[in-house]
């Protein structure tokens, strides 16, 4: 997302981009949620549109591991996270990894987010065969 000119893009104005996605943010309007990194920033994780994802809880563990998915993914207890492509390795690239898009009737749907914050449902680096 592009700052105004004169403006810092801070975290603000990447939680309102990540809002801009399209996710289907219904099932997180009335409970704690926050931005997460998918690959952590420690691992070389940017702030970059794919690699980071809304996550229900603060990532605290407060709310325990059922409710606060920003913890537990960022805790890697769960293989499935990572499967899911919400939990990244450092060999892996952001923006070439998909991840599960869960709908709220729990429905899913492999999915990528481009550099620009829209959202690709069929890989856009995969090339067609001749």
């Amino acid at each position: 997302m592009e700052a105004p000119e004169g403006h810092r893009a801070g975290r603000q104005d990447q939680t309102r981009g990540l809002q801009d996605l399209r996710l289907d943010v219904r099932l997180l309007r009335h409970l704690p949620h926050s931005i997460g990194h998918r690959m952590r920033r420690a691992q070389g994780g940017s702030n970059a549109f794919p690699n980071l994802l809304p996550f229900l809880g603060l990532g605290n563990g407060l709310m325990g591991d059922d409710l606060d998915h920003h913890h537990r993914i960022d805790s890697r207890i769960d293989p499935h996270d990572h499967a899911a492509g919400w939990q990244l390795d450092r060999c892996q690239d952001p923006a070439r990894e998909s991840f599960l898009l869960v709908s709220e009737y729990g429905s899913g749907q492999q999915t990528w987010i481009l550099g620009s914050g829209d959202l690709a449902f069929e890989n856009p680096y995969e090339v067609e065969a001749a």
